[in-house]
């Protein structure tokens, strides 16, 4: 087992290949900066681990990976008990093997270390629920299948993580059992202590609470969602008296799980599309607990960063607040999901603000004065991640305008034959061109700039080929899209005619979050023309408003797009080669 030893003390870990075992001094290893996963220590336990260790020494290494920003150094992802032991013994080293990962997979290597005790309790499942969804950014069905669950069992685990935080410490040290916190999960936050306190002092069973639980109620003026139906409720506290029509401001609601379940409802078919429509990324707050977002903002990631890079980025999500508490539905924005490019991001700002040092020299007498004063290094930019649907929809576009031009190129209709004719058959060409584009879409591309004659020449081989020769041949499917666009390359003004093309249209626009709508009029000028023309701050007041209203106001707007089109856009165009 090789030992972390170098000149100068320090070791380079990031040298060291994935998988690799090794001694590592104690000194080297840090906490993982997003904190260990497992959620407390069992002293007990610790203890007999602890004269375990003493005895014979650490037998099961633990799992690190190399420090992100620091060569010389490790982060632990699972085996704290061992580690923290070692440490309280005195001993210097500890065998460890090197894991080569990312924060999503060194998370993932943490909570499968934790999930795979023996003693896991209901809360210990609950919370492993939660971390599973977060990791995979609300994905029950892929969390279930990490975990080796059923969707159902981590959707009923992950319910009690809505149960307020005294609830959730009662269940794990054993005062309430999981059914007492399964019911208490329908209420407020309020409502759940006020009950707790009962039903420990009472020692209230789980019958006993769920017979208590069917008489509470709820403020049907309180409710998110239409509250139509429950007009001829029998749960309606004045269904009775008739006065609903006009005291709907009195009426309760006597069911409170179907008071939840409509509210779930609510939340997830109408107040989460509203909002992914404006904003892009959107997770239920119970789906990504804060330990695993971060809030981005012009002071820890920079104003040029926040602003062309972070804000319009597909992993900067919109939380929405669920439960039956009065902030349901309310919003937290601005969180990033991507904990390595958020890391980045701050590293790169606050790298940005160190001054250089400045040393005096010595000069003649006279001389003009050195200006030593510090000069702010620019922050290396970190490109914002576009949401997949509007890449999608920049994709079909340039389909498009790459379809206008190549219907009339005899090339491309020639190579169209030829590719069919070789895929069906499976015959190989002969022309030097040809014979590496083996893939249907690259003998389409190559056939563009060639020569019609030998294209011909082929076709005509291919075809007595596939009338003598060939056999079945199966090929895999090709994509049309990036065929066409491929075939831009060989189109010297390739980018002016995407340009040309582009118009800004209310099908394409709706696709942006609002933040890359505004990115996207900054890129191009529109914001600033809009404020010449209406006055200061137009503009931001016509982004203030609605989604719609804010399209339909850029298209609207006389704007002159014929030398504009989205950034985006223009990076699928390829190189001509």
């Amino acid at each position: 087992m090789q030992a972390a030893i170098s000149i100068n003390n320090q070791f380079n870990y990031a040298s060291v290949s994935d998988g690799s075992v090794m001694r590592i001094p104690l000194s080297d290893i840090d906490e993982f900066h997003l904190k260990n996963v497992r959620r407390k220590r069992d002293d007990k336990k610790f203890t007999e681990l602890k004269n375990d260790i003493s005895r014979h020494g650490v037998i099961n290494g633990i799992t690190v990976r190399p420090h992100p920003d620091q060569s010389g150094r490790v982060e632990i992802l699972a085996g704290y008990g061992r580690w923290e032991a070692s440490k309280e013994l005195g001993i210097s080293d500890i065998p460890a093997t090197i894991k080569r990962v990312d924060d999503k997979e060194a998370i993932a290597i943490g909570l499968s270390e934790n999930i795979n005790r023996e003693d896991l309790s209901f809360f210990d499942e609950a919370v492993a629920a939660q971390r599973y969804v977060s990791l995979y950014d609300g994905d029950v069905e892929e969390a279930a299948k990490s975990l080796g669950w059923t969707a159902a069992k981590v959707r009923a685990r992950l319910v009690i993580m809505s149960c307020a935080p005294v609830v959730l410490s009662a269940l794990d040290d054993g005062s309430i059992k999981l059914g007492h916190a399964e019911i208490l999960s329908q209420f407020t936050h309020k409502l759940q202590e006020g009950t707790l306190e009962k039903i420990i002092a009472e020692k209230w069973t789980v019958e006993k609470l769920r017979e208590r639980a069917g008489k509470a109620q709820r403020l049907l003026s309180t409710a998110k969602f239409d509250v139509t139906d429950c007009q001829k409720c029998q749960h309606n506290s004045d269904l009775q008296s008739g006065l609903f029509d006009t005291h709907v401001g009195k009426a309760k609601c006597g069911n409170l799980p179907c008071f939840k379940a409509k509210t779930e409802q609510w939340l997830n078919e109408v107040r989460k599309p509203e909002l992914e429509a404006e904003y892009g990324t959107v997770l239920i707050a119970i789906e990504k607990p804060e330990s695993d977002r971060f809030t981005v903002s012009p002071a820890n990631v920079g104003a040029d960063q926040y602003q062309s890079g972070c804000t319009g980025c597909a992993k900067n999500a919109v939380i929405l607040k669920d439960g039956i508490n009065n902030d349901c539905g309310s919003i937290i924005p601005d969180q990033c999901i991507d904990s390595e490019c958020h890391r980045k991001c701050v590293k790169a700002f606050k790298d940005s603000l160190k001054a250089p040092k400045v040393h005096a020299t010595d000069k003649p007498a006279g001389a003009a004065k050195v200006d030593t004063a510090p000069e702010k290094k620019a922050a290396a930019k970190i490109e914002q991640k576009t949401p997949k649907a509007v890449i999608e929809d920049y994709r079909g576009q340039v389909r498009q305008i790459s379809a206008t031009h190549m219907l009339n190129n005899a090339g491309f209709k020639l190579g169209v034959m030829l590719a069919s004719i070789c895929k069906a058959s499976g015959y190989k060409p002969s022309i030097d061109a040809l014979k590496g584009a083996t893939r249907f879409n690259a003998m389409i591309q190559a056939c563009v700039s060639l020569d019609i004659k030998l294209i011909q020449n082929e076709i005509n081989a291919a075809i007595a080929f596939m009338a003598s020769e060939s056999a079945d041949n199966n090929q895999p499917d090709h994509e049309f899209t990036d065929l066409m666009i491929g075939c831009l390359s060989v189109l010297d003004d390739a980018e002016q005619k995407v340009i040309e093309a582009w118009k800004p249209e209310k099908a394409s626009l709706s696709k942006l979050t609002k933040h890359g709508l505004i990115a996207l009029c900054n890129q191009v000028g529109l914001s600033t023309a809009y404020d010449i023309a209406h006055g200061d701050n137009a503009f931001e007041k016509l982004a203030a408003g609605s989604k719609a209203e804010f399209v339909k106001g850029v298209i609207g707007f006389k704007f002159d797009w014929s030398h504009h089109a989205p950034a985006e856009m223009l990076k699928l165009i390829p190189n001509k080669n």
